[in-house]
């Protein structure tokens, strides 16, 4: 399988038996090819699919970043966005541009895919040993009384 991670970062994905085509806007180890995700240097349905974490709350055009993801992809696209709804309790980072919940994403989505599915999950930041208990215990007591997950996985069938 042929897969496109746009917005790979520091820590590019890594998937067995997978070969993986790692892109960002800003040199890390393991980046091969430098772009913007509002204009992706591939050919239509190029890849079986397309990966982006934390990116589409980054973005200037989300729906031009969505719309290149689909046209370079055969099969499928996976995103992981922060929960803006379990963000409005914790704080928003200011670095996000857009916020997605599970209405908006999926809202958004379903105008350019057949099938839109999304998966709830949470996840610690990788902080300091008291810092990292702090907001595992935030994220334990906002989780049991808000029933809010801090993240969404989305998988978008063409």
């Amino acid at each position: 399988m042929k897969w496109v991670e746009v917005g790979s970062g520091p820590y590019p994905l890594r998937i067995k038996d997978a070969e993986i085509i790692h892109t960002d806007i800003k040199k890390h180890h393991g980046i091969e090819i430098l772009c913007d995700a509002h204009s992706l240097p591939f050919r239509n349905e190029m890849f079986d699919g397309a990966y982006a974490s934390h990116v589409l709350e980054h973005v200037n055009n989300p729906i031009k970043v969505i719309q290149e993801l689909k046209r370079v992809v055969k099969r499928l696209v996976v995103l992981r966005v922060p929960n803006a709804t379990y963000n409005r309790f914790v704080g928003e980072p200011q670095a996000h541009i857009y916020g997605w919940n599970e209405f908006t994403i999926k809202n958004l989505l379903e105008r350019f895919f057949k099938k839109v599915e999304i998966q709830t999950s949470t996840r610690t930041r990788s902080t300091g040993k008291l810092r990292k208990r702090i907001e595992l215990v935030k994220i334990l007591l906002i989780s049991l009384f808000v029933k809010e997950s801090n993240e969404l996985t989305v998988i978008c069938y063409k």
